[in-house]
């Protein structure tokens, strides 16, 4: 039991809650025979040892332990994991949340955000340095490899270098969601095609979590009433990279997925 860690408790609790698995304590043989010799020491002492007493001792033991003393044992034990795993969770998350709330803002500079995707394209946003809403809209990005063709024939390249020379913005953010590294792989070939040149563009990766939540949110509805929800969700990444604090906060901590069994 010693060797059992916080999330593994968090991982068999889960389990048996789905009725996936059952759990079972199971006692060392050593335990339960120093507990038989401790109560016959007690209670059946040298000079009392007759058949009929003896028999009465062993049959009294066993069921008292069966149907007791085990039980009581797995119940504490159960309490103490469950105690431990839970205080370990509860300090996991919050330094894990508090790292992310005051992770370092990139204030002052127009973002260009990518929420990537594949049947239903990749959504994109330009914000301002201040944050306001410049430009949304869906990319349908080609995901082939980018040596094989000319940027100069691919809409979306085109398009990507328009948003960004227009705004004056060299950084773009990306999502860490499905298509992730697809779209990261996009972008660096075009940037080491020299592409954006004289840009010196640059990209980060944005965590996605709860972003989704927030653009179906009345919170943001009321926040962009104009803006397909889709889209809503990118200007959140792009947001997220300028100002963590103020954007992460609008999302629900569970949703951040930074605890220990997410």
């Amino acid at each position: 039991v010693k060797h059992v860690k916080p999330h593994q408790v968090l991982a068999i609790n889960r389990g048996e809650s789905q009725k996936v698995l059952s759990v079972k304590i199971a006692v060392s043989d050593w335990l339960i025979n120093k507990l038989h010799d401790f109560c016959k020491y007690r209670w059946l002492r040298t000079g009392y040892e007759y058949p009929l007493r003896l028999h009465f001792f062993e049959k009294s033991f066993k069921d008292a332990y069966t149907r007791l003393i085990h039980p009581l044992i797995a119940r504490q034990v159960r309490s103490t994991l469950n105690q431990e795993a839970e205080r370990a969770a509860i300090d996991v998350f919050a330094t894990n949340l508090k790292k992310l709330l005051l992770t370092p803002p990139l204030r002052g500079t127009p973002i260009l955000s990518i929420d990537p995707g594949f049947s239903n394209g990749c959504k994109a946003a330009v914000i301002s340095s201040t944050g306001t809403v410049l430009a949304a809209e869906v990319l349908h990005i080609n995901f082939k490899p980018v040596k094989f063709r000319s940027p100069h024939e691919d809409p979306v390249a085109v398009r990507l270098k328009q948003l960004l020379s227009t705004h004056s913005c060299e950084l773009i953010g990306i999502g860490n969601g499905k298509g992730c590294r697809e779209t990261e792989e996009y972008l660096s070939q075009l940037i080491q095609s020299g592409w954006f040149q004289p840009m010196d563009v640059q990209y980060t990766i944005v965590s996605e979590q709860g972003a989704s939540i927030y653009s179906c949110s009345s919170e943001a509805l009321q926040e962009f009433p104009k803006l397909d929800r889709n889209l809503i969700s990118a200007v959140s990444l792009a947001r997220r990279v300028q100002d963590p604090l103020s954007e992460m906060v609008k999302v629900e901590p569970k949703h951040l997925g930074v605890g220990m069994y997410q």
